[in-house]
This record gives structure tokens, sequence and C-alpha cells, in this order.
């Protein structure tokens, strides 16, 4: 007896509805939308420039929808990325309805300072 997932796996690559690569590459790239908006909130110092931290993540989202579209095609690469709009838009809304709900008053905010070493 077989499982799904053993089943899934012996299945021809047609019978998919997405091929593996491009699954990662999507989870990759929903992940770093996610994380470049919170890396945005830093700037960092590159010699005398100082540049937001979420430049990276962005950067790493090129390179990755450039080899979804070697990979797999131009459109689908495009897909890829106004798909990629989705968990920014869910981050970012889920960010101001976070900010907005007041914090627990046994909420010390004084422990929470980070300390200079």
């Amino acid at each position: 007896m077989t499982t799904e997932v053993q089943a899934a796996s012996d299945a021809p690559q047609s019978a998919r509805s997405m091929p593996m690569s491009l699954f990662a590459y999507a989870i990759f790239y929903g992940g770093m939308v996610c994380i470049a908006g919170v890396l945005g909130n830093k700037q960092v110092a590159l010699g005398p420039l100082a540049v937001e931290a979420g430049i990276f993540a962005f950067l790493l989202l090129v390179v990755t929808s450039s080899a979804v579209a070697e990979l797999h095609g131009r459109e689908t690469a495009n897909r890829l990325v106004l798909i990629g709009f989705i968990p920014l838009l869910v981050s970012l809304a889920l960010s101001i309805i976070v900010l907005r709900v007041p914090a627990s008053p046994e909420m010390d905010p004084a422990g929470f300072r980070l300390s200079k070493r």
C-alpha cells in the first residue's frame, strides 16, 4: 500500500501540477518578499553609503526570478513576481493590525531594550 506522498513522487513529472523546483522557488520567493519588508526597517552602512537592509533580500528576489525565467519560462517568472505581492500585502496588513492592537498591561517595555555591549 503506497501513501499519497510516495504516489506523487513516483508519478511522472507531467502528472504533477507544478515541478518541484518551481515549488521550492515559489516558497523561497514568498519568504524573501516577507523578510525584505521586515529588513527594510533598518539602514546599514556599506562604507560611505547608507542603504536599507531589505535591498539584500530584494537582490535575491531578482536572482530567483531570473532563475525561474531560465528554467520555467518568462511567463512563469512574471506570474511568480505578481503572486509574490500577495505575501507582501498580507505581511503589511498583519503588521498594521499588530501595531494598532494595544499592548498587554503586563508587558514591560523596559525589559525589551537592547543592552550595549
